[in-house]
């Protein structure tokens, strides 16, 4: 709703030429200026009243008028802000500080500004009224009724126009349906599209019809899809062709049958127009005009207007009927019938009734009928000014606004008379001039005041010892315990601050409580309220004296060690001090705390207590006779100590019959169905124990593994072994890290034995030593893991350390020195020392088969025969894999994130591996393999959220893995870049062969590998078909794979085309009945003739056509 360019310029050059300092007064008892008054924020800040202007010449009028009598009748400096748009007026008075930015209104806990705005068109803006009151309730703007003469918004023609439609064609373009492109072409009666300069059009970005908010509304009343387009950020938006205009549907297949319809500011009306040129085929193209009147009287088109507004009166503008006005379906959105009629009303701001009441009632009671607007109106279009108008109106009808204006000096209860001009208050009404009510303010009250010009209030200070908390109060109160003021119209009683207390009434000041104590809030009433700060404790038996807590000990506010040892506290379970769960202290010494094993066997609570009956220092033993069950201790039985024996028993002969089966396997032919069958088993179950295993390492980490899985190999205690060997714990220990050398003793052991029982009985040493590699490889990461344990020491809340896995075994202890001897040996001996031999044989393997050492093959065949012959070498890193995890737990025992990032880094540098090595025989093993890698990834990653750092900040640490991080994704970067500038120099120096960088190896030379390749294919000539299929069908599936890819790559890129081959088929029938003559002289003299057929029929090839042969090959 704009008025005219000029005109709105007018009033702001108006603004600019005379400042509020210079300006002329309007009414001839105008208060001057140096008299007037701002309003008072909360901390007493200055502003004046915002008034909220319509930037539309009736709302620039009413506003002006309104704004003068504020000004220079009532004595208040006001300010000026507006808009075009109506619903910015109720955002701006609501506090909103960007009340014009339509995605942003920049809503939020502030002052408000602006404070009343006139002529607010509340029937077209009721929705967003009511969304408004139920968003804000406490800041929404409040309607003060009814203005005097209504408004009404619509969609115009020139009556010209309109005319020469209804003469010419009888076409009745004053009503909808005369717009229906499918009966009649409204276009050749308007001015065409391509006409208008876009430059005077603003880009569809900058209009309404880039909400989304308004899009998804048209989108579901019309279900015109190919109007808008939804962008990749979620926002459904308008589709504008040449980015200015929308097209409507009846007319996007021909542009040139739009009839312009033009808007301005932002896009008046434009989604309404939207709705209804889509429902009712109306060939319409939507823009909205820069400059609004300029473009809309150079341009014949369809145009936005509204009354009351003298603007395009010339043109005669005929409105265009549509269906009349439904409520309901406006307020569901559905806007194909008309605009409703508006009524035009006035708007305050919340905070306006406390700060100026006289201004909310001189708004409330303005009126204007609609007659006075329109002869204001006519006077503007004449070319006077909007501040002229309205002063010459006031000057004019001052009976007809002179009732606005309240009777400044009746004040109601909680206001008091106040003097403009002392800027105080004051306590009658002798001297009337520049009186107005104001609240009282904070220290005084309003007291009731009875005189001749009838009943008013004034202000009176609160007496001392009392005090008035907030402005506009009736009476003082006086100050309650806890508090103090000891002055008189004070703004409110002073409460104890934090650390203090007062137990009298009318006290000047508080008492201090003792060091590293304070009260729980503001206004403490008493000595008992002091006591210990969050993290302190109470330790004095009779005074208050604090001790700091240490971690692991929970110490809430007015903590007292005589609650933590009672379990209990009169304050409630708040302020009750508890060791946490996971963390142990005795009674002795509670406040020295250790963290246990498992929280299931530290429940936390009161000193000394622990899960069941365990006992010793962080929970770790069951009394004798008992062992852990993994929740209680249960008392021991015969029957679990004959348990033991016997499986230790049945364990190792479990290891001599496995040799036997070992032994049977080793017979069978390496290529039959039994021995694929074998091997798969074997090796599927070889990868379920590593990742087994792998899990049981990770389940060592100082953070929760989401998994129900937990390892038994490293926990025995739960398996009742106390019954067997008691509760010490490097006894556990050291029994752990004997298995894996016990079992190699068993087996050298049994081979001896063996020598003395039948033949076929008897251990071989090459049998004996693959089935002790398979134990140690089977084995292995429970083996690293076992040997780390003793290096694994987390630190205490009380400074000491303990075996991560052992926390009644304290680092540095004498126990601990027995079991960190175990530990290194069994690193030196069973970890570097098996390492060590399995890379010997991976390295030298190659070797022993090109040279037939059988003999040195067969004891290392746990090691070469899982893996396929090219990647043989993948069982190192393989072993390494459990040593690089316990080493890891091992380095950073203290601090999980460490943990959890090291491990997830090298568990995905093994999925990449496995993933593109590929080194298990069947494909099957290499996707379980892989997805049982890639789910230990995962488990890692995700407990990561369970992490927490003990006495550590990760910053240097994420740094570090930043930096090289970086580091190596920068090198990656300059190396490519080196190798693309290497090779195109080496391309322009003239370069013809391939740079090997590029292929990461050197191929070989064309000419030997082309003469091997004919040298096969004659021994494949050579080969008749029966052997050939049995040779085939032995192949594991990589290599036929490798074989079809051969045989595609030789048929597509070597061998000659189709066509070569027909027209030398019969050369080549020949020859083949050539080769096979020499191949039956070949079988009857073997001896002779093996060497020099193959040398003749070779040579005999090469003197071929070359293109012959390659055809036939």
């Amino acid at each position: 709703m704009s008025k005219v360019l000029p005109n709105i310029f007018a009033l702001a050059c108006l603004a600019w030429v005379f400042p509020k300092e210079v300006r002329a007064a309007c009414l001839p008892d105008a208060i001057p200026e140096a008299q007037r008054r701002h309003l008072a924020a909360k901390d007493g800040t200055p502003y004046p009243v915002g008034v909220w202007i319509g930037e539309w010449a009736s709302g620039y009028i009413t506003a002006s008028i309104i704004r003068i009598i504020i000004e220079e009748r009532m004595g208040y400096h006001a300010s000026y802000s507006g808009s075009p748009a109506v619903a910015d007026a109720l955002y701006a008075l609501a506090g909103c500080s960007q009340p014009k930015n339509e995605t942003d209104r920049g809503c939020g806990p502030s002052t408000t500004l602006h404070h009343l705005a006139v002529e607010y068109w509340a029937d077209s803006y009721r929705t967003e009224y009511l969304q408004l009151q139920l968003e804000r309730p406490t800041l929404a703007p409040v309607e003060l009724g009814f203005m005097g003469y209504f408004g009404l918004v619509g969609h115009f023609i020139r009556r010209e126009t309109q005319e020469q439609a209804l003469n010419e064609d009888g076409v009745a373009l004053e009503f909808y349906r005369g717009w229906n492109a499918s009966w009649y072409q409204p276009s050749k009666y308007f001015d065409s599209l391509a006409s208008i300069d876009r430059n005077q059009v603003d880009l569809c970005s900058n209009t309404v019809i880039m909400l989304t908010s308004r899009m998804e509304e048209y989108l579901r009343i019309t279900g015109d899809e190919a109007g808008v387009e939804r962008l990749p950020n979620g926002n459904l938006v308008a589709i504008c062709p040449d980015g200015h205009f929308w097209l409507a549907p009846k007319c996007r297949a021909a542009v040139s049958t739009c009839v312009p319809y033009l808007t301005g500011h932002s896009g008046w009306g434009i989604d309404e127009v939207m709705v209804k040129a889509t429902s009712f085929n109306m060939p319409l193209a939507l823009g909205s005009a820069k400059v609004y009147e300029t473009l809309l009287r150079q341009t014949n088109s369809l145009f936005y207007w509204w009354t009351p507004d003298v603007t395009f009166v010339d043109m005669m503008p005929v409105a265009v009927a549509f269906p009349d006005f439904d409520f309901n379906a406006w307020h569901a959105g559905d806007k194909r019938t008309s605009p409703a009629s508006n009524r035009l009303s006035k708007l305050v701001s919340q905070d306006l009734s406390h700060l100026a009441p006289d201004i909310v009632e001189l708004v409330e009671n303005m009126r204007l009928s609609i007659q006075d607007v329109n002869d204001m109106l006519q006077q503007v279009q004449a070319g006077d000014s909007y501040e002229a108008v309205a002063c010459r109106w006031l000057q004019q009808n001052p009976g007809s606004w002179e009732s606005w204006a309240p009777d400044k000096s009746r004040c109601f209860a909680g206001f008091g008379l106040y003097s403009a001009g002392s800027m105080d208050f004051v306590l009658d009404r002798s001297s009337p001039v520049l009186l107005e009510c104001k609240p009282c303010r904070s220290g005084s009250y309003s007291s009731r005041l009875d005189d001749a010009s009838g009943t008013t209030h004034v202000c009176l200070p609160c007496q001392p010892g009392t005090s008035q908390p907030s402005g506009a109060a009736e009476f003082c109160e006086p100050c309650p315990l806890g508090e103090f003021q000891n002055n008189s119209g004070t703004e409110s009683c002073v409460r104890c601050p934090i650390g203090e207390y007062q137990n009298q009434k009318g006290s000047s000041s508080c008492v201090r409580c003792p060091a590293r104590s304070s009260t729980l809030g503001l206004g403490s009433q008493s000595y008992s309220d002091c006591g210990c700060l969050q993290g302190y404790i109470d330790v004095g038996p009779s005074s208050l004296s604090c001790a700091e807590c240490s971690e692991g000990l929970e110490c809430p506010a007015l903590s007292k060690l005589s609650d933590l040892l009672a379990g209990s506290t009169a304050l409630g379970e708040d302020f009750l001090p508890q060791i946490m769960p996971g963390c142990y202290s005795t009674r002795q010494k509670p406040l020295e705390v250790f963290r246990c094993k498992d929280a299931d066997r530290c429940p936390g609570g009161p000193p000394g207590t622990c899960t069941d009956t365990l006992g010793s220092v962080a929970c770790t033993t069951c009394p004798d006779g008992h062992f852990w069950s993994g929740a209680q201790c249960k008392r021991c039985s015969a029957w679990m100590r004959t348990a033991w024996v016997l499986g230790i028993l049945l364990a190792f002969l479990l290891l001599s019959l496995v040799y036997y089966e070992m032994a049977k396997m080793s017979k069978m032919p390496s290529k039959s169905d039994k021995a694929a069958a074998v091997y798969a088993t074997t090796s599927a179950f070889s990868i379920s124990v590593s990742m087994a295993q792998t899990l049981g390492v990770v389940n060592m980490m100082r953070v929760k593994v989401p998994s129900p899985l937990q390892s038994s190999v490293l926990k025995l205690e739960n398996l009742a072994l106390d019954c067997l060997i008691g509760s010490e714990p490097f006894v556990h220990y050291l029994l752990s890290a004997s298995f894996f050398p016990s079992a190699v003793c068993w087996l050298a052991l049994c081979h001896f034995v063996s020598k003395t029982l039948p033949l076929k009985f008897r251990w071989t040493t090459h049998m004996t030593r693959n089935m002790a590699g398979k134990v140690l490889q089977t084995g292995f990461e429970t083996m690293s893991a076992i040997s780390l344990v003793p290096l694994t020491c987390y630190r205490h809340p009380n400074g000491t350390y303990s075996v991560l896995q052992y926390p009644g075994v304290f680092c540095g202890s004498g126990g601990h020195a027995v079991m960190l001897a175990g530990g290194v040996l069994l690193l030196l001996v069973g970890v570097v020392g098996f390492v060590s031999v399995c890379i010997y044989i991976v390295t030298a393997a190659p070797r022993w088969a090109a040279c037939n050492e059988q003999h040195r093959l067969d004891p290392a065949q746990f090691l070469v025969g899982r893996f396929r012959s090219e990647s043989s070498w993948y069982q190192v890193p393989m072993l390494l894999r459990g040593p690089l995890l316990s080493l890891t737990i091992v380095m950073a025992t203290d601090h999980p994130p460490k943990q959890v990032t090291v491990l997830t880094m090298i568990l995905a540098a093994f999925v990449a591996l496995v993933s593109w090595v590929r080194p298990w025989k069947l494909p099957l093993l290499n996707v379980g393999d892989s997805l049982l890698s890639l789910n230990m990834l995962m488990l890692v990653a995700a407990s990561a959220f369970d992490a927490e750092v003990l006495d550590y900040s990760p910053t240097d640490f994420v740094d570090t893995v930043s930096v090289v991080m970086w580091a190596s994704l920068g090198m990656t970067m300059i190396l490519l870049l080196l190798a693309t500038a290497s090779g195109l120099c080496y391309r322009a120096l003239g370069g013809q062969r391939e740079v090997c960088c590029f292929n990461l190896q050197t191929l070989p030379l064309s000419q030997p590998l082309a003469t091997e390749l004919r040298a096969i294919a004659l021994e494949l000539a050579q080969m008749d078909q029966e052997t050939m299929c049995n040779s085939i069908a032995c192949l594991a599936v990589y290599d036929v794979r490798l074989l079809m890819k051969c045989m595609s790559l030789l048929a597509t890129e070597v061998v000659p085309d189709a066509e070569s081959r027909i027209s030398q088929r019969k050369t080549c029938t020949a020859h083949l009945a050539e080769i096979a003559e020499l191949s039956e002289k070949e079988i009857a003299e073997p001896s002779k003739a093996e060497g020099s057929s193959r040398d003749q029929s070779l040579a005999k090839f090469e003197s071929e056509d070359d293109e012959m042969t390659q055809t036939y090959f």
